[in-house]
């Protein structure tokens, strides 16, 4: 699969299977949204193991992607779809993050594009996702993708002293 260098509003997008050299980029793209204490669960990303090991891997391991999104050489989010085993290995759980500078411009629904494109090629059946409820843009373009609801945890999470349910959606391929 290659990555589809598209223009936005701000310069030449490019979005690719990550390396070991995005850890630092990446670290602190996520640590900013989690900082936002709206789009995020903790207030500060550490990078987990498993992680490293894609990366080291060159972005894939197995059934699992990181992918990041640059503009003009400048990584600016990236999507992930993990997977589990067993019962459930046909199943891929998708992630993503934009630093706020760069939310509104396409570059989330071409990252969604690309990460559907690798999840096929995989041959894996279902994406899965959780989405805050106070998150509508994200939702809007989850559901232009033919994610829908397959359940609500409600009051799930408190940010900013509310309670916020945590939307579950889901898309088969």
């Amino acid at each position: 699969m290659i990555a589809r260098p598209n223009s936005t509003d701000v310069g030449a997008l490019h979005i690719r299977k990550a390396s070991i050299v995005d850890l630092g980029a990446i670290e602190r793209n996520i640590s900013a949204v989690c900082e936002e204490g709206m789009y995020l669960v903790p207030s500060r990303f550490v990078m987990p193991e498993r992680w490293r090991k894609i990366l080291v891997a060159g972005g894939e391991l197995g059934n699992d992607l990181i992918a990041v999104a640059e503009v003009d050489d400048r990584v600016v989010g990236h999507g992930r779809m993990f997977t589990t085993s067993g019962t459930s290995a046909h199943v891929a759980d998708l992630g993503m993050a934009l630093i706020i500078e760069y939310r509104n411009r396409g570059i989330g629904t071409q990252m969604i594009t690309y990460l559907l494109d690798w999840t096929r090629c995989k041959g894996l059946h279902k994406i899965t996702l959780g989405v805050f409820a106070s998150n509508r843009q994200a939702i809007h373009v989850y559901e232009k993708f033919g994610f829908t609801v397959e359940g609500v945890l409600k009051e799930q999470h408190r940010i900013a002293g509310k309670y916020v349910d945590e939307i579950l959606m889901a898309r088969f391929l």
